[in-house]
């Protein structure tokens, strides 16, 4: 479960972990494309899945979210199907999820944790999808873009919050706004930055404002040595 493995590392439960940062690793389509608005996420790199998962285990990753939506992010079911093959870390099935078939789909596919937006879910939608993911032993993070999506994510009673710093509605990026929503939520939930991480120093400013974990994926796409570039977000090679 991707909730367990966060914990394990922030209690430091886990020794190998130390005092290092919590990332959550994302795969991407392995096609280079120059496409933009939603679909300059996808392939940024030249690298097979298995080669970009075995680079981000070496690096330390205490999760893996694995892009499964095919029009607007080149994802695919069968990424994740060899990533779980490779892999026995804890795997997001980053997709857009608006119908609970999908959740089960998940289930079926070998993830851990589906996502759940808040933008695209009304509040009755998002309380009965996370019933849904508890009763299938499954985690959900939960994605919100501002305080209204946060305090819906809170008030539906989700466990692992991620405050996107990507706006989907025109694909800006500012990377303050997860520093800016963080005390929107409870310090007992977990709390994940996405988007726009990209170098050691984001990390400690986001660690020192109480954000456990990040979820990253074009840096990784883009780096020439993603185990590099991992250990250096954990605060291993500053």
């Amino acid at each position: 479960m991707i909730k367990e493995a966060i914990v394990k590392i922030v209690d430091k439960q886990d020794l190998s972990y130390r005092e290092a940062y919590t990332v959550m690793s994302e795969i991407m389509s392995g096609a280079t494309s120059a496409t933009q608005n939603a679909a300059f996420l996808a392939a940024l790199s030249t690298k097979s899945t298995t080669a970009e998962t075995t680079d981000e285990i070496a690096g330390g990753a205490a999760a893996i979210s694995c892009l499964t939506e095919p029009k607007f992010f080149l994802g695919s079911d069968a990424y994740l199907t060899q990533v779980r093959q490779t892999v026995e870390l804890p795997i997001l099935r980053k997709d857009f999820t608006v119908d609970e078939y999908q959740i089960y789909e998940a289930k079926n596919l070998g993830a851990d944790a589906v996502l759940l937006i808040c933008s695209l879910l009304s509040a009755g939608q998002l309380a009965e999808y996370l019933c849904q993911v508890r009763e299938l032993g499954l985690s959900a993070l939960v994605e919100a873009h501002d305080a209204a999506e946060a305090g819906m994510a809170v008030a539906a009673g989700a466990e692992i919050i991620g405050v996107n710093n990507r706006n989907l509605k025109d694909f800006t990026v500012n990377p303050l706004n997860s520093l800016r929503l963080r005390e929107q939520i409870p310090r007992e939930k977990i709390f994940v930055a996405e988007s726009g991480i990209t170098q050691a120093g984001d990390t400690v400013a986001l660690k020192a404002a109480g954000v456990q974990a990040v979820l990253i994926g074009e840096a990784l796409m883009r780096a020439q040595n993603s185990a590099v570039l991992l250990q250096e977000m954990r605060g291993e090679r500053i």
